[in-house]
């Protein structure tokens, strides 16, 4: 797998395997940095995490037949390494592990674990998880919900050296970027590469300052057409005047801007208001409620009043109020967004309608098929 330049590579998504470790024969958010991950590696500890064969079956993983599996605590980068709760992965520790010394062309991996054992292991960005240049560092690591499906996507920026050329030595940054639908992860393999042919990998907030305003000529996959209730806005995205190419958020999401922004501030008015039934009637149903003690399928707006208040916290009204104040308004090819993905929309059968609602970790609205999977 040859690498064109220093900035674009070509991701392989390598099989999902929860415990086997190959060699090269082989709104909750975390950024560190390379330096406060050296110091914080000092302090690591060096007990194995352990998991058996037959636990990683159990866990949905591949394991090596009558095996053991560990990882060795002095290859676990403690600075990049986070306790986190995660929606149907619980409270799980997310772990950055480092090749083992002297093997040039092994790549980092990632783990999710619980009570000492492995749980879950993310798919190699490279056919068995061997580079063609020499691993550095992982500089940092973040948790967004980047498509704005309630669940959590990590973002990972690596540093390699090329081991040739005139600046062999030179560390220079690549960018990983994982989708997760509350079971499994996988790599997004044309965004990564975009990020890093952009240089946009800077840092944390590069990527996503990248994503929210990022062109592409791929409209949003999966687009929900469930909405069948309420009363959506109709916008004229099919008239060819729409597509003149002045309209970017057209361009990217078939959702002409002057709509969606005059839909976004309609329903935020309707919630700073407290008009309850009027703001209920923008979203698309049916609809999963998360909360706290209780997941529920409402079918209808006026079902959704008896949940209302659980999700338009005080604390989330005053968010949505501050991001439009703020015009803090992006989309990409999944659809229009609001904050940080408190609030997604999307197009359906001609109309708008608010598709995602993230009010807190646990408290959501979202499409109620599969676990994890929505519009957006």
């Amino acid at each position: 797998m040859k690498r064109k330049n220093k900035i674009k590579y070509v991701i392989m998504a390598g099989a999902v395997s929860a415990v086997v470790l190959s060699a090269c024969s082989h709104g909750q958010t975390a950024d560190i940095t390379a330096a406060e991950q050296s110091a914080a590696e000092e302090t690591q500890t060096t007990e194995p995490l352990t998991v058996s064969a037959s636990e990683a079956a159990a866990a949905g993983g591949e394991a090596e037949e009558g095996g053991e599996h560990t990882l060795d605590g002095s290859r676990i980068i403690a600075g990049q390494s986070f306790d986190v709760t995660w929606k149907n992965w619980g409270d799980v520790r997310f772990v950055s592990y480092a090749p083992p010394a002297g093997r040039v062309h092994d790549d980092a991996a990632f783990y999710l674990t619980k009570n000492d054992e492995i749980l879950y292991e993310f798919p190699q960005a490279w056919d068995e998880g061997c580079v063609p240049w020499t691993f550095e560092s992982v500089d940092m690591v973040s948790f967004r919900d980047i498509d704005g499906n309630g669940n959590e996507d990590v973002i990972a920026i690596l540093s390699y050296i090329t081991g040739a050329g005139p600046q062999a030595a030179v560390p220079f940054p690549t960018t990983r970027i994982f989708m997760g639908d509350g079971t499994k992860f996988v790599i997004d393999t044309e965004l990564s590469e975009a990020v890093d042919e952009a240089h946009a990998n800077e840092n944390i907030s590069t990527i996503m300052d990248f994503i929210k305003n990022r062109t592409s000529p791929v409209k949003g996959e999966g687009a929900d057409k469930t909405a069948e209730a309420g009363t959506g806005a109709k916008t004229d995205s099919a008239s060819p005047e729409s597509g003149a190419g002045e309209d970017k958020m057209y361009e990217i999401t078939g959702i002409r801007e002057k709509d969606a922004r005059a839909f976004l501030k309609k329903f935020v008015g309707h919630v700073k208001a407290g008009e309850k039934a009027e703001a209920s009637r923008m979203i698309a149903f049916p609809r999963k409620v998360i909360l706290p003690d209780q997941e529920v399928t409402v079918e209808s707006p006026e079902a959704f009043l008896t949940y209302y208040d659980e999700i338009f916290t005080e604390d989330f009204k005053e968010r949505l109020s501050q991001f439009m104040d703020e015009d803090s308004i992006w989309w990409n090819y999944r659809g229009v967004a609001v904050g940080n993905g408190e609030i997604w929309l999307n197009e359906s059968d001609g109309a708008l309608w608010i598709v995602t609602l993230n009010s807190a970790e646990d408290r959501t609205v979202l499409y109620p098929g599969e676990t994890g999977i929505q519009a957006g």
